[in-house]
């Protein structure tokens, strides 16, 4: 049975502070090049309250537009927020940047105490 060659030698790796930032900088990954399904797919994991106040918006613009995007919006629910936000953030407001959001493609809404006449004729404006 013929023996293998050996495998070659281990190249060196560039040494020093330079050499290690080369690394680094091809281990990173632009998360901003996403294809915009990928994105969506990871933002739908997240919910309502997330998505609004959490940090994807923040990530870079592609993020951001990807946030805005009517699909996410499609079901909103609102329902057990007031404990979390009625001291800094108006659930009202909050809900209307939701419908906002969805494009008129909202297809399921969930609300409690905030839900009134107003909210209701707003969301059935916005219903395409």
């Amino acid at each position: 049975m013929p023996l293998l060659p050996p495998p070659p030698p281990p190249t060196a790796a560039p040494r020093g502070r330079r050499g290690a930032r080369r690394r680094r900088r091809s281990k990173r990954r632009n998360w901003a090049a996403l294809p915009l399904d990928v994105m969506l797919y990871v933002l739908h994991k997240l919910d309502d309250v997330e998505l609004m106040f959490g940090g994807p918006a923040r990530v870079c613009r592609s993020w951001h537009d990807a946030v805005c995007e009517p699909e996410l919006w499609r079901r909103i629910d609102m329902r057990g927020r007031s404990l979390c936000f009625r001291e800094t953030v108006s659930l009202k407001n909050m809900a209307q940047l939701s419908i906002w959001f969805s494009a008129g493609q909202c297809r399921e809404f969930f609300g409690q105490h905030d839900v009134d006449n107003e909210l209701l004729l707003f969301l059935a404006d916005r219903h395409n």
